[in-house]
């Protein structure tokens, strides 16, 4: 049946299009217009139809709608199996109807503003905007409500009956909360009367005298309710405590804290922003201290007190805000000990070092300018030191041509002529973590330094013989330092003073370089499947040339007394200090770089997919050099580099090498005369890295078949109890493997070290997963940190074990927990450490 229109002044429109109507289906009306005698009466036009029939009862001014009727009124649709709409008193009532089988279907479906409520019966008033349901299913947020009957008062306010209340998406969860009476008001908040948890349709034993759950579909400031905690080193808990705070639409503030009855507790705070196309990021701190064993027995050693602290901040700035102007930051420190104490997740405790930065960089367009600020932060936990650039300053010109003409002709030699510019300064910091402590220590003995250094270059090249290209270039340096040092031989102590002089300093260095590089091809064909083979060689070779800055000339060097004997050394009078990298006595040398790569072709024996390319050598590499003002050991050890993957990079090898031309004496002493000579050998082999991955995964996952017979099959048809409900599985699994063999000469010795790693995973179904992770120290004979995680999807719930078998990080934790965020506190946790299995 086509859509109606009813206005309160017009008349009906009626269009029956429907030939295929039932033979009882008939549109009966007895006037053409809608008596609007009630002040009820509807104020606006309602859109209707229905696919059996449309009635109108002209008495009692009342539509009637049969099978899959729709209404619409205003921002108000009802869809259902039968509606009927009373015009003069402006109420609409709908439910379901009986199909062939005796099941109601099409029950009700009331939709108000976005919002969706489904029921069994609902009777509804369009002008006062009230309603009474029967058996009613909505969602609000992450929850979905279900009660028996229901009155709404106006648009967000609803009363229920026997409400229960659930994240679970099923008809019949899971869970849920089970209350006699709550009120809901939409888009806000679920209150109830007393209510108790029932899961599987079980009654548990946990009660609340009352239910508050928020449902704010923006986000609204309130109180974290914390979780409770049993530990035997640390007594009793609350975690993660707090308040959350809301304060704008672009911000938010988390304030949490644990507490123990041991004395042990954490203070967190957290901040999370986002403005739309310009920047976003999160900020993080805390601080803790952890109370171990008796304050009374501290004299014993049985009572210790730890304080760490940590602090998290990372920001982005979209890339279309300020294009010429950019600021990210990511940093990231703590206390050595900080995430031991506080943290279960085995790769924070693992972690080893901290590195930070926040980065400014400026650019201006349309010149070859740059400007970079940075501030820097490198923290290692196991030497139990950090450094810190407070801040470095990078400015740049890019290469330039200065002699490039703009018009047209034949390019002159000099116009390939490049100029480029770079000046960089920082402050730096070096100490010990001692520092986070006590921070005057970084005013003590050349803790902090500062210094700026200038380089310019010029380049230039050039073909030669069509084939390759020479490079050559000049670099000048000049470091700016705010100091110096001179030395004095200190006759009664037997020891060598330094004195600082401060001052402006000017500390010069510079040198002129060639270099030419070319391709040689080497293409082989063969007549077999292996069909062609092809070898690139890519040979570098440079030379360089660096003045004396030894000289007196220069003043760089000092000549002092070392000992009472009268005996004198050189030192350099800018020593450690930032950006005076020592000046050699000048010379020149050569270098030597050789890259290779293989490819081939596989002709198939398909003609349609003729020939597959495959990489039998990514990289095989060659590098040394040759000092020409060296007395003695002028060539340097050749380093050795190769790579390669294969089956679709599912298999990697990789290996370094380093091979010295030079022997080594009885005591393992290098010396000045080559492998060759000494025990006809070409190369001494001095380290050796050699690794490989493997990289494995399978298993797929199809789509569980209909469990039905297939249609038009009738109860009596011998395939209709055919099983078709197996789930096409093939479980899903993952497996890594690597090893690495480490040797290396040192003196007479050899020093190996060989770990074989592994990981891997298996999902047997979409529900479950285990994952785990080891290794084996195969020099030491033992494994290394192991753990062993198992995951198990339960639709609505979650659980989780992580165990570590063994190792001083031994532990396991088991939890089991509701997915929904408004429900992480409905859970439960066990987890033990060492000394509490």
């Amino acid at each position: 049946m086509s859509a109606q229109v009813v206005s309160p002044d017009d008349s009906i429109s009626v269009a029956v299009s429907d030939t295929n109507a039932l033979p009882g289906d008939t549109l009966t009306l007895n006037t053409d217009t809608v008596p609007q005698s009630g002040s009820q009466a509807l104020k606006d036009k309602v859109n209707y139809d229905a696919q059996d029939s449309i009635s109108y009862d002209v008495q009692r001014g009342t539509a009637y709608l049969y099978n899959k009727a729709h209404v619409d009124y205003g921002d108000i649709q009802l869809e259902a199996g039968y509606i009927a709409i009373n015009f003069e008193a402006g109420v609409v009532t709908a439910s379901g109807i009986v199909d062939s089988t005796g099941n109601i279907t099409q029950k009700p479906i009331f939709t108000e503003k976005g919002k969706q409520y489904a029921s069994d019966t609902i009777r509804y008033n369009f002008n006062s905007r009230r309603a009474r349901i029967q058996t009613i299913t909505t969602q609000e947020g992450e929850g979905y409500i279900h009660g028996s009957r229901v009155k709404m008062v106006d648009q967000k306010t609803f009363y229920i009956e026997n409400v229960r209340f659930t994240t679970c998406n099923l008809g019949h969860p899971h869970f849920d909360i089970v209350a006699r009476k709550a009120k809901i008001v939409a888009g806000e908040k679920v209150v109830t009367g007393p209510a108790f948890l029932r899961i599987a349709d079980v009654w548990t034993p946990l009660f609340v005298p009352f239910g508050f759950f928020p449902m704010q579909e923006r986000r609204a400031s309130g109180i974290i309710i914390p979780s409770y905690t049993d530990q035997l080193d640390r007594g009793f808990g609350l975690l993660g405590g707090g308040y959350y705070w809301a304060v704008n639409d672009y911000m938010d503030l988390i304030f949490t804290g644990d507490i123990y009855t041991k004395g042990t507790y954490a203070l967190n705070v957290a901040s999370n922003y986002n403005v739309r196309y310009r920047f976003q990021g999160n900020l993080s701190a805390g601080f803790s201290r952890l109370r171990t064993g008796d304050p009374r027995y501290a004299e014993a050693g049985q009572f210790s007190e730890t304080r760490d602290f940590r602090f998290r901040w990372t920001h982005r700035q979209d890339a279309k805000a300020r294009p010429d102007l950019r600021l990210n930051a990511d940093v990231n420190f703590a206390t050595s000990s900080y995430y031991r104490n506080n943290s279960r997740n085995p790769e924070d405790i693992l972690q080893n070092s901290f590195r930070s930065s926040v980065n400014l960089a400026k650019t201006w367009q349309g010149t070859p300018f740059t400007l970079n600020a940075a501030i820097r932060h490198q923290q290692n936990n196991g030497q139990q030191t950090f450094s810190a650039d407070l801040p470095e300053v990078a400015f740049a010109m890019n290469r330039i041509q200065p002699f490039e003409r703009d018009g047209v002709g034949e390019e002159r030699w000099y116009e390939r002529i490049g100029l480029v510019y770079n000046l960089d300064s920082k402050l730096e910091i070096r100490d010990s973590l001692l520092a986070y402590e006590d921070p005057s220590r970084l005013l003590e003995n050349n803790r902090m330094q500062y210094g700026a250094n200038n380089r310019i270059g010029l380049t230039w090249n050039t073909k030669i013989l069509k084939f390759a290209t020479l490079t050559p270039s000049i670099t000048y340096g000049a470091a700016f330092l705010p100091q110096r040092y001179t030395y004095s031989w200190d006759s009664v102590n037997q020891v060598v003073d330094t004195d600082t002089i401060a001052g402006f300093n000017l500390l010069q260095r510079g040198s002129i370089s060639a270099s030419t590089t070319t391709k040689i091809y080497g293409l082989f064909n063969f007549n077999g499947k292996f069909s062609a083979l092809r070898h690139i060689m890519t040979p570098r070779v440079g030379i360089s040339y660096t003045p004396d800055f030894t000289t007196d000339y220069w003043n760089y060097y000092e000549t002092v007394q070392v000992d009472s004997l009268g005996n004198t050394e050189d030192r350099f009078v800018y020593q450690g200090l930032l950006y005076a990298q020592t000046p050699g006595q000048g010379g020149g040398s050569i270098t030597f770089d050789l890259q290779n790569n293989l490819d081939g072709k596989w002709r198939s024996s398909n003609d349609s997919v003729g020939e597959t390319k495959f990489k039998i050598l990514e990289r095989l590499n060659f590098s040394t050099a040759y000092n020409l003002a060296a007395d003695r050991f002028n060539w340097q050890p050749i380093q050795v580099a190769a790579n390669n993957t294969f089956f679709n990079g599912k298999f990697g090898v990789n290996y370094q090498g380093t091979f010295d031309v030079y022997g080594i004496d009885s005591t393992g002493t290098r010396v000045d005369v080559t492998a060759w000579e000494q025990n006809g050998k070409l190369l001494r082999n001095t380290q050796n890295t050699f690794s490989f991955d493997l990289r494995l995964n399978g298993g797929k996952r199809g789509p569980t078949a209909q469990s039905t017979g297939p249609l038009g099959l009738m109860a009596n048809s011998p395939n209709y109890y055919q099983i078709y409900d197996y789930m096409n599985v093939t479980a899903l699994w993952t497996l890594n493997f690597s090893y690495s063999y480490q040797t290396r000469v040192v003196a007479l010795e050899t020093n190996t070290t060989q770990t074989l790693n592994v990981t891997g995973s298996i999902e047997p179904t979409p529900n479950w997963r285990l994952g785990f992770s080891s290794g084996y120290d195969l020099v030491n004979g033992g494994l290394t940190y192991t753990t062993i995680d198992l995951k198990r999807d339960l639709h609505c719930w979650e659980l989780s074990v992580q165990w570590v078998p063994f190792g001083t990080l031994r532990s396991y934790t088991f939890a089991i927990r509701a997915k929904a965020s408004m429900f992480n506190d409905l859970k439960y946790e066990q987890a033990r450490r060492q000394g509490q299995l």
